[in-house]
């Protein structure tokens, strides 16, 4: 029997995050769908990344009457020296009227130019609400560098070409989807996610 969660998210690169996972894990039993309904009417004014996951989950959950398991996610930035800037408005801090990730990326950079402390982290929080509306909650960090990236060609989407993982020697750009979902914020969350789905419920925090 096969198994409809529902994504309240609207980010291509997060969904195929989502089904490269899934795909490697060879699992049958659950299916992933987008949202039909859009999360932009949804109001993410919480404090936390946590707060958010769960005011877009609950809205996604509600506009399908609870019919549908449903998983959002919050996701973003922080960087120490700066603290804690872009944060909770990773996806939503804008230059004047600009929203392009490179032109972001090189603000970001300006900004680190005379900080001793480049330390920084991703971190992701899923919010789940099963068919009983039962709420379910998963943190997760990776801890890495903000570096200039001199590679003309970058992968990735968002702040992954500025964010540099230390244990690999890469940008987080630079890694395959394999190690992303191996090693990153959102691949840890996914772990502990699809061991939960499975019955094998662990620590949903890191």
């Amino acid at each position: 029997m096969n198994k409809t969660i529902i994504l309240a998210t609207s980010n291509i690169n997060k969904i195929n995050e989502f089904k490269a996972f899934f795909d490697s894990k060879d699992c049958k039993i659950f299916s992933f769908k987008q949202s039909e309904f859009s999360i932009d009417d949804s109001v993410e004014d919480g404090t936390t990344f946590m707060d958010n996951a769960i005011k877009k989950a609950e809205y996604i959950s509600k506009k399908y009457n609870h019919s549908f398991p449903v998983l959002a996610e919050d996701s973003g930035l922080c960087i120490n020296s700066l603290s804690g800037f872009p944060g909770i408005n990773s996806s939503r801090f804008s230059l004047g009227d600009r929203n392009n990730y490179n032109e972001k990326n090189d603000h970001i950079i300006s900004l680190m130019e005379d900080k001793q402390d480049k330390s920084a982290y991703f971190i992701c929080c899923f919010a789940y609400i099963d068919e009983d509306k039962k709420l379910h909650k998963f943190e997760f960090k990776v801890d890495g560098l903000i570096k200039k990236n001199n590679k003309s060609t970058k992968q990735g989407f968002g702040y992954d070409p500025i964010f540099y993982y230390e244990k690999f020697d890469k940008f987080f750009s630079d890694l395959t989807m394999e190690e992303k979902n191996r090693i990153s914020h959102r691949g840890k969350a996914l772990n502990a996610f699809f061991d939960f789905l499975m019955g094998q419920k662990k620590h949903h925090t890191q």
